[in-house]
């Protein structure tokens, strides 16, 4: 491992690869099995979890605009693609997620995605209101959800 941790609780699995310049930075963090962050990518959140077989790509930023997220977690087999920025309070996956890369999560409430979920690259995930993602949902290339609209209530996508 090249990057660091730094945690006052901290789980590691085996076979775990951090490239060059990563932090990972939180309150608890455990990083399963088979696990790979690439280089240049930061997390700050005070709960971490990286589920098995995950990987994230090289510079992305995961954490709050100002300071750390109060959690981040992804599930089992789960991709987050190079140059992601996610940036809201929670940010939760199921397993089996792609988040294909230049990935832009922004807001001021939570975010949460189910299980086989698949978006494309370059897409925009307002999370202004609580954002929530269900299981086998599809988001093409280049879309945007936002909760900022007129009704207020919180939006849900489903398959």
């Amino acid at each position: 491992m090249e990057g660091k941790i730094l945690a006052e609780n901290l789980e590691l699995g085996k076979s775990i690869k951090l490239g060059e310049n990563v932090i990972i930075q939180g309150k608890d963090v455990r990083i399963e099995d088979n696990t790979s962050v690439g280089n240049g990518t930061i997390i700050q959140a005070q709960k971490i979890t990286i589920g098995f077989g995950s990987t994230i790509e090289e510079n992305c930023r995961i954490r709050k605009v100002s300071g750390q997220m109060e959690e981040f977690t992804l599930g089992d087999n789960c991709f987050v693609g190079h140059d992601s920025k996610i940036a809201v309070p929670v940010f939760k996956t199921g397993d089996y997620v792609s988040l294909n890369n230049h990935l832009f999560v922004n807001g001021v409430k939570p975010c949460v995605i189910g299980h086989n979920v698949w978006i494309g690259q370059n897409c925009i995930l307002n999370s202004r209101d609580d954002l929530t993602i269900g299981n086998g949902v599809g988001i093409g290339t280049y879309s945007c959800v936002w909760t900022h609209g007129a009704d207020r209530k919180s939006t849900r996508l489903n398959s």
